[in-house]
């Protein structure tokens, strides 16, 4: 690495230059401080004054001498520290550019939003596990420490749209925002959630009360970080003294969403939600009813017969009520070339206990049928190379797709594509309406409920 010239460096040479000039007109010269000074300043200044009194053969020599001597001198001085800055200038600027470059080429990657010290700790797991990450902050400060300093991070607001674009938000897996902020932390959700349906999203609460409001933006887990840390050193406390409680083990015990059905004749029917959420120790997630699929449902809403609700539980434990479904999620194949549509209802096909996969034309999504034999297949009418009519004609020639269940998702309510459809094979045909969750409960009604 080339040497940079620090300001101080220049100015000890000048001063330098200027005590050597000083001292060889008053050694040569006799002359008095105040003359040598003003001659060495004229000189080198290359004013033109007169000398302050008539200069011997001596001093017209050390004056020749000493004025090539300070003009090579500054003109050395000046060219390095023009050198070195511009030269810090464009290295940075480099350096910007080629952590761009590095970014726009991420696929499944994971933003951090805040570098407080929370999102440090994060940042420094995310680096043991060699997890690609791109941090966006406010300012630089910490990046220039290890071992963040091979962090990928951008400067700039979370909450902006075009910061979250700039961090590949469209391509990323996931995003973490770890801001000391509820109000900030919930907007980035919001947007975050806007830009890309189907990222998964983890946000921090300071306030307890704040986790089901960022919940309901569209965050998949809230973490509040003093109720955790609270929760771990009580646990410590207690396992030191030998007066753990089951629930200090029941907190590390690895938690899975399942669905929970309501049989004819089940003690809970007729039951609120809030009492049922008491009696479990379990808060009720999702509540699947014949009419409507609610997120967060209300406290007061009873179950019925056929009803599903969605909690929190560990994989295999035993007792009553069980889940509706049991092992490996049931795949769903989507095609659809609106690559918006195809996000949102991924994320839904998700969010419903399925393995969406997906498919963006005709001849795809045949392909990935008939490939990965799913249960269920959601078709648009209108694909590129193949039409949703004619995958379902070519997949019911197929012994293997007879009961297969087709779904035909449509863009018009004309009886006459509803009949075309059916024809052809389909089971069901969804005109395409602002209920995002009208094609989910058709899926679930299709796919039928099976008791574990």
């Amino acid at each position: 690495m080339p040497y940079r010239f620090s300001p101080i460096f220049a100015l000890a040479l000048f001063l330098v230059l200027l005590g050597l000039g000083v001292g060889g007109y008053v050694w040569l010269e006799d002359y008095s401080f105040a003359d040598a000074l003003y001659m060495v300043v004229i000189t080198v200044a290359t004013i033109g004054y007169g000398e302050p009194k008539a200069l011997s053969a001596t001093g017209r020599m050390f004056t020749i001498g000493y004025i090539l001597v300070s003009f090579i001198s500054l003109g050395v001085i000046g060219r390095k520290l023009m050198e070195s800055a511009l030269e810090g200038f464009f290295s940075g600027t480099r350096k910007n550019q080629k952590m761009r470059k590095k970014i726009d080429e991420l696929q499944g990657h994971y933003i951090l939003c805040g570098f407080g010290q929370v999102g440090r700790a994060v940042a420094e797991d995310l680096l043991k596990e060699k997890v690609e990450f791109v941090v966006v902050n406010q300012d630089e400060h910490g990046f220039e420490q290890e071992p963040f300093n091979v962090c990928l991070h951008l400067t700039g607001d979370a909450t902006q749209e075009h910061v979250l674009l700039d961090a590949g938000i469209k391509r990323a897996k996931g995003l973490i925002t770890m801001i000391n902020s509820d109000p900030t932390n919930l907007y980035i959700v919001l947007t975050s959630r806007e830009l890309n349906p189907v990222l998964h999203i983890v946000s921090r609460a300071e306030d307890q009360h704040s986790i089901k409001r960022i919940k309901q933006g569209g965050a998949d887990q809230v973490i509040s970080t003093y109720l955790s840390v609270g929760q771990r050193i009580v646990d410590v406390v207690l396992m030191h003294s030998g007066k753990a409680s089951s629930k200090a083990f029941e907190r590390r015990k690895p938690l899975a969403p399942q669905w929970i059905e309501v049989h004819e004749g089940s003690a809970m029917i007729g039951q609120d939600l809030e009492s049922l959420t008491k009696q479990m120790g379990k808060e009720i997630l999702g509540l699947r009813q014949a009419h409507k699929d609610w997120i967060q449902p209300p406290g007061n809403l009873c179950l019925a017969p056929g009803d599903a609700f969605l909690v929190m539980e560990e994989p295999g434990s035993p007792g009553q009520p069980k889940p509706e479904t049991g092992g490996a999620p049931k795949k769903v194949v989507l095609v659809d070339d609106n690559l918006v549509i195809l996000r949102l209802y991924t994320r839904l096909f998700q969010k419903a206990g399925f393995l969406p996969l997906t498919a963006q034309d005709g001849e795809e999504g045949l392909a990935l049928i008939q490939q990965e034999l799913p249960e269920i297949a959601v078709i648009d009418y209108q694909l590129p190379k193949l039409s949703g009519i004619e995958i379902c004609r070519q997949l019911r020639l197929d012994p293997r797709f007879q009961h297969t269940k087709l779904v035909l998702f449509t863009g018009d309510d004309n009886p006459e594509t509803r009949a075309s459809a059916l024809s052809a094979g389909a089971d069901e045909v969804i005109p395409k309406t602002p209920d995002a969750f009208a094609i989910i409960k058709k899926v679930i009604e299709l796919h039928g409920p099976q008791s574990a």
